[in-house]
């Protein structure tokens, strides 16, 4: 996608890749508030679809992320098509909406699998759940427990294949140093290093302060409320709901990567549970509905309000290119620039040859930092300034 964007730019006289990458977000997240009202309709009722894709479009973390090119707003794209045709599936049991909505899964797990690996534990649910709108006409009747595993099957056959097709040219570009590295150390400094137990707590609270941060006290609890009224009317899909706001907090907290965005799938949830209630307020007291609208308004601006001048610094200046341009403007033309996550930019809008530094969760030791040293030393003796 981002390549196609960088194309579609060349094509409009625009070369600047972070434009053409952020327009990418852009247009993804605001595209992904279709497949969300659709799946919501389905699964709940109208008017919840529409005030839950207006909180989703109001919400700061979903708002900074379209402002930022990364592949976080694809990945909720994908995601919530795949979701909606898994629900139009539950009515029809046709195979083609099946395996549509296992192409979509797949695609959203290229975009982002580790987003898409908690999530399979509320969609296992939903997929097996029956009669999750009884009041809903047309539903067929649910299918006999072998059906459904062999159903299950082609769907994550689907799903994995087309993971797998989009992974496959680099999984066979780092088959070459995997087959020189130990599999043992693979997976300790891969993984190893950034798990922190199946129930940190340390993580966890750190979790609910973003949660905090980007949904409010107000929000978190009234959510905590909307569950509650499904969790009375509507049982089935308060546990599909709750494992999805679960799943994601839980997973990424066992590990020491954890920040706000990786939480955006997950507060959808909250969102839809959010819409519910003040649905049902709306319904129950239609004398103070403007006075309800009034107060979801608040309540979603309340974590907006917090963020809004990050998000305009965001749309107003570009700071990594900007600053690469600086570097370039004071340095020599020949010099090197240590950079880690910003080496691309140093080269495409400074200009300069970046060079690279020990990084990463992998822990170095004195070794690896003797050979940067020694590479640093070799370049100043040839008179490279290094910066």
């Amino acid at each position: 996608l981002g390549t196609l964007f960088a194309f579609l730019g060349r094509l409009v006289s625009s070369a600047d890749p972070v434009a053409a990458v952020n327009m990418m977000s852009v247009v993804t997240g605001a595209l992904a508030m279709v497949p969300l009202y659709l799946f919501v309709r389905e699964l709940l009722d109208e008017p919840t679809a529409f005030y839950a894709a207006l909180i989703y479009s109001l919400s700061p973390l979903a708002l900074a992320n379209s402002a930022y090119g990364n592949s976080h707003m694809p990945c909720l794209l994908f995601f919530f098509w795949g979701a909606y045709l898994l629900v139009l599936y539950k009515k029809t049991f046709r195979l083609e909406k099946l395996f549509a909505a296992g192409v979509f899964f797949g695609l959203a797990a290229a975009a982002r699998i580790q987003d898409v690996v908690p999530m399979v534990i509320p969609m296992t649910v939903l997929f097996f759940q029956e009669n999750i709108r009884p009041e809903a006409s047309g539903e067929k009747e649910p299918l006999c427990f072998a059906h459904k595993i062999l159903h299950g099957a082609l769907l994550l056959t689907t799903a994995g294949m087309v993971t797998v097709l989009f992974y496959a040219p680099l999984l066979l570009e780092k088959a070459h140093s995997l087959a020189r590295q130990p599999w043992p150390d693979f997976f300790h400094y891969e993984l190893g290093e950034t798990f922190r137990g199946l129930l940190p707590a340390g993580l966890l609270k750190h979790s609910w302060r973003y949660l905090l941060v980007i949904f409010s006290l107000p929000g978190l609890c009234l959510s905590a409320a909307g569950l509650f009224l499904l969790f009375k009317s509507r049982r089935k899909i308060f546990y599909f709901l709750f494992l999805w706001a679960l799943a994601p907090l839980w997973f990424f907290s066992m590990f020491f990567i954890l920040v706000p965005r990786f939480l955006l799938l997950g507060l959808t949830a909250l969102y839809i549970s959010l819409a519910f209630l003040f649905c049902q307020l709306i319904n129950s007291y239609r004398r103070f509905r403007a006075l309800l609208i009034a107060g979801l308004l608040a309540v979603c601006w309340i974590p907006l309000a917090r963020v809004y001048p990050v998000l305009f610094l965001r749309h107003r200046l570009a700071l990594t290119p900007d600053y690469a341009r600086w570097v370039a403007a004071r340095t020599e033309p020949d010099a090197r620039i240590i950079a880690a996550d910003f080496n691309r930019f140093i080269s495409f809008y400074g200009n300069r040859a970046p060079l690279g530094r020990p990084a990463g969760y992998k822990p170095y030791g004195r070794k690896e930092f003797l050979e940067f040293k020694r590479e640093v030393d070799r370049l100043l003796e040839q008179d490279i300034p290094v910066y």
